[in-house]
C-alpha cells in the first residue's frame, strides 16, 4: 500500500475533510470542503466547493492554500458500504473521473 485516504464529515456544517497519508504519515495533504445539495437524502448529485488544500513534510507545512474552486459530483450505492463516485471540476469540466469508496 502506498499511502492512506480518510474522509471526516460533518452533516450538520456540510463540511467534509480529505485527508492523505503517504510514506508512513511523513508526506500528509488535506482537502477541506463543503456542498451545497442535499447528498444524503434521495438526491445523487451534488455541487462541491473546495476551501483549502494543505500540505505538510515531516509535519511541517510546505503548502496551505485557500482555493475557490467547484467540482460535480454524482452517486451510485451499490450497498451500505460501496458506492461509485464521479467527479468532475476545476479545469475538468469534460471528463468525469471515477471513483470507487468503501466505508472502513
Amino acid at each position: 500500500m502506498i499511502g492512506t485516504v480518510t474522509q471526516v464529515v460533518d452533516l450538520n456544517a456540510r463540511e467534509y475533510v480529505n485527508n492523505v497519508e503517504l510514506l508512513g504519515g511523513i508526506v500528509k495533504a488535506s482537502l477541506d470542503a463543503t456542498w451545497e445539495n442535499d447528498a444524503f437524502g434521495y438526491d445523487t448529485k451534488w455541487t462541491v466547493i473546495f476551501r483549502r488544500l494543505c500540505f505538510k513534510i515531516f509535519g511541517i507545512k510546505f503548502m496551505d492554500k485557500e482555493l475557490s474552486q467547484e467540482g460535480f459530483w454524482r452517486m451510485s450505492y451499490l450497498d451500505e458500504d460501496v458506492r461509485v463516485l464521479w467527479a468532475k471540476g476545476g479545469k475538468n469540466l469534460t471528463k468525469e473521473n471515477v471513483y470507487v469508496l468503501v466505508k472502513d
